[in-house]
């Protein structure tokens, strides 16, 4: 009996250094290069009547509610 627990634990033993093992991962070494890569600049310049417009309004976020139920999750800062 002792025999055969002591069998049982070597098989689990060894099963699950198996399954262990299975699970590792080998990296494949890779070749780095740090060549320097010249940038793309444009040859000309947007005309000024090219360009849009833009207009950006300024966020106003009101008043906070006087009421705690409303005003819940809401802050000053």
């Amino acid at each position: 009996m002792i025999q055969q627990l002591n069998i049982i634990k070597f098989l689990f033993v060894a099963s699950l250094v198996g399954f262990l093992g299975a699970c590792a991962m080998t990296y494949e070494e890779r070749d780095v290069s740090y060549k320097e890569t010249p940038l793309n600049r444009p040859v000309s310049s947007v005309k000024e009547s090219e360009l849009l417009s833009v207009r950006i309004k300024t966020f106003d976020p009101g008043e906070i509610p006087s009421d705690q139920d409303l005003a819940k999750g809401m802050s000053l800062d």
